[in-house]
């Protein structure tokens, strides 16, 4: 008798709950009935499972958090970085940075600003063009056009 009855206990253990109520964990088999909402109705996990999966988003959501605070925090700096502070100046009528981008000497500035606003752009006088080589109209086929378009 006390066989049948150990035979009896065992039957009820290794029962399975129909897969309606059981824990859908995808990772493995779980034998824990779904946990139940407030609402009534049944939970995909079991109670278990739930509070790992809990635990286990909240920490991606964190991780979320700190890369997307990191990411504004990295624009910040580089649109500070990218932007000088600037000031009016009245004598020249516009505006300055308040501190020097760069450390030119005079010498170095004034061989920009004629390399950038050379008065002679306009008409062309003073480029090294060849007579024969025509400023307007068409280019021989073994010149190129300065077309740059693709």
């Amino acid at each position: 008798m006390s066989t049948e009855h150990s035979a009896a206990i065992l039957d009820t253990t290794t029962q399975l709950p129909p897969t309606e109520v059981r824990c859908s964990y995808p990772s493995k088999l779980c034998n824990n009935h779904r946990a139940v909402k407030d609402n009534g109705d049944l939970h995909k996990l079991c109670d278990f499972h739930r509070k790992k999966a809990n635990v286990n988003q909240q920490r991606m959501q964190q991780k979320r958090r700190l890369i997307r605070q990191q990411m504004v925090e990295h624009k910040k700096r580089f649109m500070d970085a990218a932007q000088a502070p600037m000031e009016y100046n009245a004598s020249t009528n516009m505006m300055e940075p308040k501190e020097p981008i760069c450390n030119l000497s005079h010498e170095e500035v004034m061989m920009l600003e004629v390399m950038l606003f050379d008065e002679d752009d306009g008409d062309c006088e003073g480029m090294a063009f060849p007579f024969d080589f025509p400023v307007t109209g068409t280019y021989p086929p073994h010149m190129p056009s300065g077309n740059m378009s693709l």
